[in-house]
């Protein structure tokens, strides 16, 4: 979720629900969507970390392709693509999706959990220096800006005209280079 502010925060809407009416028994009982889990948890194996890295690679091919390429018309059908079917060149599902971005799902996808990122700190690291290799990326005011016109909302609270934060700094350090020449 990105809160209008342009903060990120990060929510399970299934899982935490259901806390303390499960039973963990893990490698005994599958809980959470089919279709976002990793190969080992459908397959009611032993998990570590790097299954939820794989769920955040499914997560992550969702958000870029509109669509969730595991999902089946059961769960069961969910969990035998996720098993079984072979992972895309996903340059040819969306052409916005370069070679970089897509040796990054693969990674996240990889069923050899040994070829699959094994940390987060990986993932992310891979991820940003993908996003801001060329320079520096969006801010907190950049991102809420794009959330509150997505969403149809007036400017921020608080803000000169409509103007965010970084906006008016910018301004306030013209000012103040015009006053000293």
């Amino acid at each position: 979720m990105v809160a209008f502010e342009g903060d990120v925060k990060l929510t399970d809407f299934g899982i935490a629900k259901a806390k303390g009416f499960l039973i963990d028994n893990e490698g005994e009982v599958v809980a959470g969507k089919a279709d976002y889990m990793s190969p080992e948890q459908a397959n009611f194996q032993i998990t570590d970390k790097r299954s939820d890295l794989f769920s955040v690679g499914v997560v992550l091919q969702h958000l870029l392709l509109g669509h969730n390429i595991f999902k089946g018309s059961s769960p069961e059908e969910s969990r035998k693509l996720v098993m079984n079917m072979p992972i895309p060149d996903f340059r040819t599902l969306d052409g916005r999706i370069d070679d970089r971005l897509n040796e990054i799902l693969h990674k996240s996808l990889s069923r050899d959990l040994n070829k699959r990122y094994s940390t987060g700190d990986e993932m992310l690291y891979d991820l940003e220096h993908y996003i801001y290799h060329s320079g520096y990326g969006p801010t907190n005011e950049t991102l809420g800006k794009m959330i509150r016109e997505l969403f149809g909302q007036g400017p921020k609270l608080g803000s000169q005209e409509g103007k965010g934060s970084t906006q008016m700094l910018e301004d306030v350090s013209r000012v103040k280079a015009t006053k000293k020449h």
